[in-house]
């Protein structure tokens, strides 16, 4: 087989791979050393699946696991689990009970609670 670059080389020790060639083969089929071969078929990265719509997710070694394909998919899953959250709070300002999914350390109920305690706040430090 006549050589080729690197990239295309890559990809076809990659597809030859998968399709079960020995690493010995592949590289008396490229005439590379077998060490090329390891190096370039061990750089593959794993992968996981969406936890919305189950599509392969390919995975970076060394950092934290993706979950979800898109933004889009991670909001529509989330969207669909916000309500199963039992993480109660009890208002500081107007001391109300309630439920909100998406912040475990929420300390208002509102934006407009949010607002009345920064207003006073704001205005304490001005005297």
């Amino acid at each position: 087989m006549p050589r080729i670059d690197k990239l295309t080389q890559s990809l076809f020790i990659k597809l030859y791979k998968d399709e079960k060639w020995t690493i010995k083969q592949i590289a008396d089929q490229f005439q590379v050393k077998e060490r090329t071969v390891i190096g370039v078929v061990e750089k593959r990265k794993p992968t996981g699946y969406c936890l919305c719509c189950g599509k392969e997710v390919e995975q970076t070694p060394g950092h934290r696991q993706k979950e979800f394909c898109s933004t889009s998919c991670y909001r529509k899953w989330r969207k669909g689990h916000a309500l199963t959250s039992t993480s109660r709070h009890v208002c500081q300002w107007c001391g109300k009970e309630y439920i909100d999914p998406y912040h475990i350390d929420a300390k208002y109920c509102s934006q407009e609670c949010r607002n009345n305690v920064y207003k006073l706040v704001s205005k304490s430090h001005c005297k």
